[in-house]
């Protein structure tokens, strides 16, 4: 989709069509992509003086703070800031800094985590603190300006307990989770504790947190792939817990082609639509074990949803070299990637295969030397929670608005090519979806190879689905 900024606009869009060949069958590969990650800095004032497989240490130095006042409603209240903590805070609760560190964790067992030691002090504030807004803003409206300038809630809202010291303890531990291949638990470092009742802060010069492996510590070789490097950065004991990366309790598969996850899965990781083919030989080097599956019984599946495919050879039940498995794969359609994740396994049971139609010409039709067929452009760079298409895409190709600011001499140049095109009398439909994002008439003209093509016109922030024919 293309969307336009432009008011009562008269500009130009240019598609310019290039002869060229076509693609053809890409190849499945049984490695995740090399990733280039760049060197993210260390957590403000955290460092971590211990690390091995039994137990680590955690220190957090609280940075200087400042406290300044805000008015709110006529009246006086406090806010705290320290260079490199967030203060994001839950509705109703005061806004604190604080960091937060990813642990990496064995395979198994159990783990704990204690306050060692902590420096302390505590001040008496002039007024209340500030705290978290009740009510976020919402979609851009008459009350926007006024909801941004206020992001604060004056007063404490339940459950937020007055009475108490917030937060109860000065670490948060957050669920166990995997990423990636690793056991990982988040804790939340709070270097300031507030009491609204009493109006006092705590002040934590220093903290020392200790986090204990209770058993279960047991090594996997490390798995060599592209994703080393975001681990690296984002689990703070990392050097220690890459060894554990591996197959754990409640993890079906092992995100990894360097061998197979379990007997009889192979993950394929694609960002684009198409063709794709997985052949014996890489399976075999995966680790696959060839020889013992049956071919009749491979499935294929994407987020659990089993994949219709093609597996050539599969009519002696056994897997052989020249065998292959051939599928339509599809991008992921998400916000953040377009990585998808296809997983090949078998269970014993037949899997679900392409339908095949013969289409072999007979002497009751004449052999066609040309047919019409669809090319489908599409670039993802804008996304817009807010104008989804017909199908619930939220993607946009580009924005228009500055051919308002150039017109009448601004362009939008779509360079693309045609491949293996009819030389003979024919005719072509260019389909395209524009979304409209201020109030008023949008029109554009469009040419195809500097011939005029049509003049798209209507109005305000709606979408216009439109069919040209040349």
């Amino acid at each position: 989709m293309v969307r336009s900024s432009a008011r009562a606009i008269c500009c130009v869009v240019v598609l310019a069509l290039l002869l060229g060949t076509g693609g053809g069958v890409s190849r499945a590969v049984a490695q995740a992509p090399a990733a280039t990650i760049e060197e993210a800095s260390p957590l403000a004032g955290v460092t971590l003086s211990l690390s091995t497989a039994q137990r680590l240490v955690l220190e957090l130095t609280t940075p200087s703070f400042e406290l300044d006042d805000a008015w709110i409603q006529g009246r006086q209240h406090v806010t705290v800031s320290a260079p490199g903590l967030d203060d994001a805070a839950p509705p109703g609760t005061p806004r604190l800094p604080s960091t937060g560190v990813l642990v990496g964790l064995p395979p198994s067992g159990d783990w704990s985590v204690r306050v060692v030691e902590m420096d302390v002090e505590t001040l008496s504030l002039p007024a209340p603190l500030l705290f978290a807004a009740t009510q976020p803003p919402t979609v851009p409206g008459a009350e926007w300006e006024q909801r941004i300038a206020t992001p604060f809630s004056p007063a404490p809202t339940p459950p937020y307990d007055a009475e108490r010291w917030y937060p109860s303890s000065p670490v948060d531990v957050g669920e166990a989770a995997i990423m990636r291949d690793l056991r990982v638990v988040p804790l939340r470092l709070h270097p300031f504790r507030y009491h609204h009742t009493l109006g006092r802060l705590e002040y934590i010069r220093s903290l020392v947190v200790e986090v204990s492996f209770e058993g279960g510590a047991v090594a996997h070789p490390p798995v060599p792939d592209g994703w080393d490097g975001l681990l690296q950065n984002a689990v703070i004991n990392y050097d220690v817990a890459r060894a554990w990366r591996g197959v754990h309790p409640g993890l079906a598969l092992r995100p990894s082609n360097a061998a197979a996850a379990l007997p009889g899965s192979f993950k394929v990781e694609l960002e684009d639509d198409g063709l794709y083919e997985i052949d014996y030989a890489t399976l075999l080097a995966a680790g696959f074990p060839v020889d013992a599956v049956d071919p009749r019984d491979l499935h294929l599946s994407v987020a659990g949803e089993e994949v219709a495919v093609l597996v050539e050879g599969e009519d002696d039940g056994t897997l052989d070299p020249g065998d292959r498995i051939l599928f339509y794969g599809q991008a992921a359609g998400g916000r953040y990637t377009r990585r998808n994740v296809y997983w090949l396994t078998h269970d014993g049971t037949r899997g679900s295969r392409m339908a095949q139609q013969t289409v072999a010409p007979t002497d009751t039709y004449p052999v066609s030397t040309a047919h019409r067929t669809t090319l489908h452009l599409e670039e993802n760079h804008l996304y817009d929670p807010a104008h989804p298409e017909a199908g619930g895409d939220h993607w946009y190709w580009a924005d228009l608005g500055f051919l308002q600011v150039e017109c009448p001499t601004a362009a939008q140049i779509f360079t693309f090519q045609l491949p293996h095109r009819w030389t003979g009398p024919h005719s072509i439909d260019l389909r395209t979806s524009l979304q409209g994002y201020t109030p008023g008439t949008h029109n554009l003209a469009v040419s195809i190879n500097g011939q005029p093509a049509g003049s798209l016109i209507w109005q305000d922030q709606t979408r216009l689905d439109c069919v040209l024919s040349f």
